[in-house]
């Protein structure tokens, strides 16, 4: 029997933690032995959050660490904002044990700062990939699957852990209980690790093999663009039929595109890394931080500074119950207002809050109370088991309609208000 240890960060990435463990299960099931033992640790034990809001109860890492063959990092979120100071002395002294260690989505990050991935090949989910070779330029994070190499297995998380576990455990325990492994999770193609992370966002047209061809081009080659002569010369096309091809396709030059490859590379950067804007504008190929400026607020309609507060700020969302004073069509003045709650939730600019799981324009079921969503609707009487609908608009203003209960109105404030009844939020 083989132990499985999977450290668990906080708002680690369930579907990534699902695709890794759920197969070392399959395997103890359809082979009828106990081959793999699967653990859940995290620094110092307890309940773990994951990225849907369910929790892992965890043992401390600490524990029995001479038995450990085998640890895989999962996390989610903003992996670079994590603590691990905890953690990360004791992965090294893991790895001078010979233990396995991998890292599943964003986990890549933290084997990055625990400084375990030096003179290793490996991957990290895409999003967090530009992010990580501006922190660490000295290490190069592969476009795959997942990478097993010596002593480390990292992967991109998503569904990709199912194809990385396949590999494992064929390595292990051979092919036809890998095989029955990928067919009780329905399966049938099971990828190779050199496979794709990502599509090309084409907006489903079918792209030209050269414009794909110079799509990929531009995304290694960043900090440096490349010229459009030089992106058809290696494409094997002059100039002229390559603009043609991305005019024909994408409705967009080749200039177009690639700034807008570049601009999202940006904005990537200000979320997620610690770099400054100018270190960022020099990454994502900008001659100096007024030219970025300039042309990240063209794109995004803001300077890279705001989006950076915007982005990382703790906004406070006040919610406020509008009570009806009779009749079938009150006006809104004289209605009755008055706070019941409010919610702390890191929320992207023009964003409702994440515990409402819903969309800019689009319709979602909201928890209530009584429906493990403490604290943000206590004083309003849902029935049990109803819960109300929101409607999110594009405007700053947005509505919480509930079912035969009138509105509440959600006003998004500023952090460093104070937390107290005022007598008309919408003021």
């Amino acid at each position: 029997m083989q132990t499985f240890r999977f450290l668990l960060t906080p708002n680690f990435a369930m579907m990534s933690a699902a695709s890794a463990i759920e197969p070392l299960r399959a395997a103890n099931y359809i082979s009828g032995e106990t081959l793999y033992e699967p653990l859940y640790v995290s620094g110092s034990g307890g309940p773990v959050s994951s990225s849907c809001g369910a929790y892992f109860d965890t043992q401390p890492m600490g524990d029995h660490q001479e038995d450990v063959e085998n640890l895989f990092v999962i996390a989610g979120g903003n992996p670079f904002a994590l603590e691990i100071d905890e953690i990360s002395a004791q992965l090294r002294r893991l790895d001078r044990h010979g233990t396995l260690i991998g890292g599943i989505s964003g986990g890549a990050v933290v084997l990055a700062r625990a400084g375990l991935l030096k003179n290793r090949r490996f991957t990290v989910h895409w999003e967090h990939m530009e992010a990580l070779r501006e922190e660490f330029p000295m290490l190069t994070p592969e476009k795959r699957l997942f990478v097993l190499d010596r002593d480390r297995a990292t992967c991109a998380g998503g569904v990709a852990p199912l194809d990385m576990m396949y590999a494992l455990i064929q390595a292990r325990h051979g092919l036809e209980l890998a095989t029955e492994v990928s067919n009780w999770f329905i399966h049938t193609h099971v990828r190779p690790a050199e496979d794709e992370q990502r599509l090309i966002d084409s907006d489903g047209i079918m792209l030209h093999p050269k414009v794909l061809v110079a799509i990929r081009l531009m995304e290694d080659h960043i900090a440096e663009p490349l010229s459009l002569e030089q992106l058809a010369r290696i494409c094997g096309i002059s100039p002229r039929q390559l603009q043609r091809h991305f005019h024909s396709d994408l409705d967009r030059s080749v200039v177009q595109h690639y700034l807008r490859i570049r601009l999202s590379k940006a904005e990537e950067l200000l979320r997620q890394s610690r770099l400054s804007i100018t270190e960022i504008a020099f990454a994502t190929g900008f001659a100096s931080q007024s030219n970025f400026a300039r042309a990240f607020r063209n794109a995004y309609g803001e300077s890279p500074s705001q989006r950076r507060a915007e982005g990382g700020a703790v906004k406070t969302w006040w919610v406020t119950k509008i009570r009806r004073n009779g009749g079938s069509h009150p006006n809104p003045r004289a209605e009755k207002k008055e706070l019941i709650g409010a919610n702390k939730s890191r929320t992207a600019p023009g964003r409702s809050p994440s515990r409402f799981r819903t969309r800019p324009g689009g319709r979602g079921r909201v928890r209530t109370g009584l429906q493990g969503n403490p604290g943000l609707f206590d004083d309003m009487s849902f029935p049990v088991g109803m819960a109300p609908f929101v409607q999110i608009s594009q405007k700053p203003v947005r509505w919480l309609r509930e079912t035969g209960h009138g509105l509440a109105k959600i006003i998004p404030r500023t952090t460093g208000e104070t937390h107290k009844p005022i007598p008309n939020p919408s003021a």
